[in-house]
């Protein structure tokens, strides 16, 4: 089979119509930046961070020890923070050494039962066997052992996805384990950014595809992503692989948003940076740093939670203040603020000092949201905390309160100048949200003399930094660095403005961490701190242009992945053999085993592999088969490609090219053939099947050509073929035309015979071709030859009663003289299943 076009343009630009099914979790340690175990409080803090910045609520852990061999009796811990904060955790023991009774030991003391469905589930060892620090005899005994001490608990082990994939885990996915846990790195594959997320997506689904098989279902064993990530600023390069923030947002976007779409659950590696963690080694001997792998820093600092946009502004006063603002800045009357509010803005918000009363709500967010408002800094309080975090818009705010606005405030106008805390803002100003930092304005007409600024001044403030960290004395690094700060404002830029600049900046940027405070709901925008050339494009014409790299948070409105954009998946049907006149073949059954499972290859990416996603069959398989252009020269590979779909993505089928070859399937000289069926019978049932189920728009028929008189007289002297298979052959020759045109009801038809070798002439093929655009035959059960005797069977054969009342015309049918002598016979002393010619 052969894939003609792969998901078209109009697909590709689709929004999704639902949010991701996979379920997100992330990796904890259990210990501390300083390395101390980590407490209750500690994991509180650390879940609070987590669910602020994300819809995760879902940890796991890796031993109840630390990496030294300490004990932190890390279920003890973790489990009664999780339950206080909503989260559930996947707890891990961790075997290697000896060390399975302790960590054994450490889950007994957790008295796990009390916790209910805070336990997610159990993980004995992670990549052990990958590693080879234990056996495959060692893991089935401990998950032996654990399944009887918590017989109630789901059960699972993590591996790399190789390991899944290479068969070399089947006695453990066959063990009755309920959670298997597929590790798969692109990063540690050494792939550049660029496709990293197709390797990712490949390794994925060669494990999933094996545990599916291996088990025959979809879902006895539940599959999940156990690891995957990407290192930022300061992690190691593994060769084309380049660690950092900006590629690590982007692996997120584009593979873990992906995955979620796919329907698959996975674990990010890890939350929170390690800086005592050791280097790893991998296999080929290299050592590279661990430490910068989390998406917030050890102290639980989202790395990537920056939003910058231009200002829009609202001001509120006092309820019942007389004065109104001028007519172009009142809010139109019926209206409220939040439904005026403007995509790709952040609102700023003034609220009197005095009042406490809250200005934003649940209900103002979500509009905001639904509006396109990047985000809102409220010089006041807002309220209903986890209705801001389910509309996913980054908030910042002064305070909280529960009180509505409407018992205190009223507005006053909007996209006029507002105050907060002394800061003037102005619609059109530049607003950057840090949550770690703050908020600061750069004045919309000072925003390029600040762009030609602040490279200069990153490059001293790191000039000073790596003088202070080689020992220098603070002021001497400065001193250093005292010619430029002093004359960077005049001599790069335009004397006082690029001054007012800077001070605008500095002033902004003093008064934000202090007196503004953040609620940290998922953040939209990531923006690299530090200007470069890219960001000097982002405020051409002192217009800002957003930096779109979504990141901790998958969003609805997305649209596909890059996984599944338009030609990236473009296949061709690998048969192993070629009959002697070049057309392809499957010798026999066990070849098309074989193909099972890699026949069909979109870039290395199996199709079957493509049928195990959930998601992509609940949402994207319609789309998928009925946009794209599928091929066939086979007509058993057509069944059964038909068959593997399943129903349901059959229906959607619209695009089908046959190429029709006849004759029989002989691969040597000294075997009869191999299934006793012309090419034309087994075209002829295709065909017949295809009539009154199919839902196609388009289908092309190509007679690519028939076996000559002579072939087959050769092959009948040779002993290959009887004259009661060459005779049969001729009866399906002759239905063949008929069969073609019983499939109607198309938008198009396009049928081509150059040697007219089915059809008698391009008048027939034209003829056909409108009788297949009439609508399409309906199923009438009196005709049902299963419930015909077979002497009525043959009867109708005889006589050719079928063809006609289905519409077949007899001079398409007839062709030449012979082939109508031919039609008229029946050869009844093989076993059929006469469905196959409904």
């Amino acid at each position: 089979m052969a894939l003609r076009s792969v998901l078209s343009a109009a697909l590709v630009a689709a929004p999704l119509a639902v949010a991701a099914t996979g379920t997100l979790g992330f990796a904890v340690a259990n210990t501390n930046a300083d390395g101390s175990c980590k407490v209750q409080s500690d994991f509180e803090a650390d879940f609070e961070a987590i669910a602020a910045n994300t819809q995760s609520t879902l940890v796991r852990s890796y031993s109840s020890t630390d990496q030294w061999g300490n004990a932190c009796n890390t279920p003890s811990v973790i489990l009664p923070a999780a339950k206080s904060s909503g989260f559930k955790v996947l707890l891990g023991l961790w075997p290697d050494g000896g060390a399975f009774e302790r960590e054994k030991a450490s889950l007994v003391a957790a008295d796990l039962d009390q916790y209910g469905d805070t336990v997610y589930g159990i993980t004995v060892g992670s990549e052990g066997m990958y590693r080879g620090t234990y056996s495959e005899d060692d893991l089935l005994g401990w998950i032996s052992d654990i399944r009887t001490t918590f017989p109630n608990i789901a059960l699972g082990t993590a591996d790399s996805w190789t390991s899944w994939a290479n068969g070399s885990m089947d006695n453990v996915i066959t063990s009755g384990i309920n959670l298997v846990l597929a590790n798969g790195f692109a990063y540690w594959q050494y792939q550049d950014i660029s496709n990293a997320t197709k390797t990712y997506f490949d390794d994925m689904a060669q494990a999933l595809n094996h545990v599916q098989e291996l088990t025959g279902s979809l879902d006895a064993v539940h599959f999940i992503n156990g690891e995957t990530g990407w290192p930022g600023d300061g992690g190691s390069d593994a060769g084309p692989a380049k660690a950092g923030t900006d590629n690590e947002a982007a692996y997120w976007k584009s593979a873990v948003c992906g995955l979620l779409d796919w329907g698959i659950d996975l674990f990010w590696f890890e939350a929170f940076d390690e800086p005592n963690k050791p280097d790893a080694i991998g296999t080929n001997g290299q050592v590279a740093s661990e430490q910068h792998w989390g998406s917030f820093t050890s102290d639980r600092t989202p790395k990537h939670a920056k939003v910058i946009a231009p200002a829009r502004t609202l001001k509120l006063v006092a309820k019942g203040a007389a004065a109104a603002a001028p007519e172009e800045h009142a809010v139109p009357k019926g209206s409220h603020w939040a439904d005026i509010t403007e995509p790709g803005t952040i609102l700023v918000i003034e609220q009197p000092e005095d009042q406490k009363c809250a200005a934003v709500g649940g209900i103002m967010a979500q509009k905001m949201k639904v509006n396109g408002v990047e985000a809102a800094v409220v010089s006041g309080r807002v309220r209903d905390q986890q209705e801001l975090r389910d509309s996913e818009l980054p908030i910042f705010a002064t305070g909280k309160s529960t009180v509505g606005s409407g018992a205190e405030s009223s507005v006053y106008g909007h996209n006029l100048p507002v105050t907060i805390k002394g800061v003037t803002v102005n619609p059109g100003d530049i607003v950057f949200c840090d949550p770690g930092e703050g908020v600061v304005v750069i004045p919309q007409d000072l925003v390029d003399a600040t762009l030609q600024l602040m490279p200069k001044l990153v490059a001293a403030d790191d000039k000073v930094k790596e003088a202070v960290k080689e020992g220098m004395a603070v002021a001497a690094a400065f001193k250093n660095q005292t010619r430029f700060f002093a004359s960077a404002a005049t001599a790069e830029m335009a004397g006082e403005q690029g001054q007012e600049a800077a001070s605008a900046a500095s002033t902004v940027r003093s008064s934000s961490p202090s007196s503004v405070s953040t609620i940290r709901p998922p953040p939209v925008i990531m923006l690299s701190l530090r200007p470069s050339a890219g960001a000097a494009a982002l405020f051409a014409n002192a217009e800002i242009r957003k930096v779109i790299i979504g990141y901790l948070t998958c969003y609805q409105d997305q649209t596909l992945r890059p996984f599944y954009q338009q030609g990236m998946l473009r296949g061709v049907f690998a048969q192993p053999k070629h009959r002697p006149d070049g057309l392809p073949i499957v010798d026999n059954y066990t070849d098309l085993a074989r193909l099972h499972q890699r026949e069909i290859v979109f870039d290395n990416f199996p199709f079957p592999e493509l049928l195990t996603s959930k998601q992509f069959a609940l949402e994207y398989t319609h789309a998928f088969y009925s946009q794209n252009y599928f091929e066939f020269d086979d007509p058993r590979a057509a069944r059964w490609f038909i068959d593997k779909i399943g129903s349901r993505n059959f229906a959607s089928l619209k695009n089908v090219r046959f190429n029709i070859h006849g004759g029989f399937d002989l691969t040597s000289a000294n075997r009869s053939c191999l299934t006793s069926q012309s090419y034309e019978e087994l075209w002829v049932n295709l065909f017949n099947f295809l009539k009154f189920r199919h839902n196609l728009q388009h289908l092309a028929v190509t007679v690519l050509g028939l076996p000559s008189h002579q072939r087959l007289m050769r092959d009948l002297e040779s002993g290959r073929l009887s004259t009661m298979l060459i005779e049969e052959r001729a009866v399906y020759v002759g239905r063949l035309p008929g069969a073609i045109q019983n499939v109607r009801g198309l938008k198009k038809a396009q049928l081509s015979d150059t040697g007219f070798e089915v059809f008698p002439d391009r008048a027939s093929l034209h003829k056909a071709e409108l009788v297949m655009q009439q609508p399409k035959l309906v199923y009438d059960p009196a005709k049902d030859m299963r419930k015909l005797s077979l002497g009525e069977v043959l009867d109708r054969g005889h006589s050719g009663q079928e063809d006609h009342e289905h519409g077949g015309s007899s001079d398409q049918r007839q062709g030449d003289g012979s082939r109508g002598n031919a039609k008229g016979r029946f050869y009844g002393s093989k076993k059929r299943d006469f469905g196959d010619m409904l």
